[in-house]
C-alpha cells in the first residue's frame, strides 16, 4: 500500500534468519538485514544500533510487525523518535494466556511501557482490540486492520465423496494442538487425513504418534497452500489451535474452495460461520459428534462455505485495506522529504538536541 502511493520503504529484518518472502518485495524497497549485520552485538547494543539508525534515518513512519527489538527501540527510544517527528505504530495478532490473569506475548510485555509513543496498534480482527481494552484500558487505541486477500478466489471445491480426505496444514507447534488432531483421527478411523507443515523440535513425539495412525498421510511443509489443495480432492479443511488471531491459513482456505471446521478461539469466529465452529469448553465426545454432523451434511459445508467467501469478497478486498490505512492519522506521510529534512534535520545538533517545537 505504501509502495502504492509512491513512498520510499525500507525493510528491516531483525531476526538473525532467512526469511522467504523477501523476493516478494517491489524492487525499489530497500532491506537492511539487519538481524545478521548485528548477530555478534550483546542486545542492549543492538537495540541502540536499530534507534541509532532509525532516529537517523528520514523515515516519517515506522511500522513494527513482530520484532522484539523494534519493540524494545518504541520502549527505550520512542521518546527521541517522537522528537524527531516520526509516527510510530505496531501490529499484534494474539497472545497466549498460561494462567489466569497471565500473558504472553508481545502486547502484554511492551504496551504498558510503549502506548504512550505509539500512535496506534494495528490488529487483524475485533476480537483483539477488545480483549487489549479490557486489558489495558487504551480506549480508541488499537485499530482493526483486516489483511487483504489478494490470490484468486475460487469457486467452491470440496468433494462430496464419503472416501475424499480432510486436510490440515498449519506448523506442527505446541499451539496448533497436533495430540488433539491425533485425538481426532484416533476417533474417526473411517475418515483419512492429510497433514501438512514444518514440525518444531518440542513436537516430535506428537509427529510420531500422528505418523503411527493408518488413517494420518503426513506431507511434512508446504510452500504455497493453493497448491496443495489442488492436490487431492478434499471435504473440508480442519484447523486446531489452542490460541489465535485470524490465521491466514484459512483466508487461503476458503479462497481454495474448501469449507472449513475450526475451533473458535480469538478472531476464528470473525470468518468461520458457528455452525462449523468447534469450542474448547465443551467435551471431546461434544466436539467429536459435531465434526461427524458437519461432515455428514455437504448441504451445511457449502453455506458456511459461501458465508466466509462472502466476507473474504468484500472485507479482505485491497479497497478495504487501503482505505483503513488511509484512515489511519499519520500512517502516511503528510510531509515532502524535502520538508521533512528542513524541519528536523537541517541543524546537524538536532540528533541530540531538538529544538523546543519539535518536543
Amino acid at each position: 500500500a505504501v509502495h502504492e502511493k509512491n513512498f520510499k520503504i525500507l525493510l528491516i529484518t531483525t531476526e538473525n534468519a532467512d526469511s522467504p518472502w523477501i523476493d516478494r518485495l517491489p524492487a525499489s524497497v530497500k532491506h537492511l538485514d539487519f538481524g545478521k549485520f548485528a548477530v555478534r552485538l550483546q542486545h542492549e547494543k543492538r537495540v541502540e544500533l536499530l534507534a541509532r539508525i532509525l532516529i537517523q534515518s528520514t523515515a516519517q513512519t515506522i511500522h513494527n510487525i513482530n520484532s522484539r527489538d523494534g519493540w524494545e527501540v518504541f520502549k527505550n527510544f520512542g521518546t527521541q523518535l517522537g522528537a524527531m517527528g516520526k509516527c510510530l505504530f505496531s501490529s499484534v495478532f494474539s497472545q497466549e494466556q498460561i494462567a489466569e490473569n497471565i500473558y504472553f506475548g508481545y502486547s502484554p510485555a511492551y504496551i504498558s511501557t510503549s502506548h504512550s509513543h505509539l500512535i496506534q496498534v494495528f490488529c487483524d480482527t475485533k476480537w483483539y482490540p477488545q480483549t487489549q481494552i479490557q486489558l489495558t484500558g487504551l480506549q480508541n487505541f488499537f485499530q482493526t486492520l483486516y489483511f487483504p486477500f489478494l490470490g484468486k478466489l475460487n469457486s467452491y471445491s470440496a468433494s462430496c465423496e464419503k472416501s475424499a480426505p480432510i486436510l490440515w496444514a498449519s506448523r506442527v507447534a505446541p499451539e496448533k494442538l497436533p495430540q488433539l488432531l491425533c485425538q481426532i483421527a484416533k476417533s474417526l478411523p473411517n475418515e483419512i487425513f492429510h497433514v501438512y507443515g514444518e514440525v518444531e523440535l518440542s513436537c516430535k513425539s506428537e509427529l510420531k504418534a500422528l505418523e503411527k495412525l493408518h488413517n494420518i498421510k503426513y506431507f511434512r511443509k508446504y510452500d504455497s497452500f493453493n497448491k496443495i489443495a489442488t492436490l487431492d480432492s478434499y471435504k473440508a479443511f480442519l484447523y486446531t489451535t489452542k490460541f489465535d488471531g485470524l490465521p491466514n491459513v484459512l483466508i487461503e482456505a476458503i479462497a481454495s474452495g474448501l469449507p472449513v471446521i475450526a475451533y473458535d478461539v480469538g478472531g476464528v469466529g470473525e470468518l468461520i460461520h458457528t455452525d462449523c465452529l468447534l469450542s474448547h469448553s465443551d467435551t471431546f465426545e461434544e466436539n467429536l459428534q459435531k465434526i461427524r454432523d458437519i461432515l455428514d451434511s455437504p448441504e451445511l459445508l457449502y453455506n458456511s462455505w459461501k458465508y466466509s467467501h462472502d466476507i473474504l469478497k468484500s472485507r479482505h478486498s485491497w479497497t478495504s485495506f487501503v482505505n483503513t490505512l488511509e484512515q489511519t492519522k499519520g500512517y502516511f506521510p503528510t510531509l515532502s522529504q524535502e520538508e521533512y529534512w528542513k524541519k528536523y534535520y537541517s541543524n546537524p545538533r538536532v540528533l541530540s538536541k531538538p529544538d523546543h517545537e519539535s518536543v
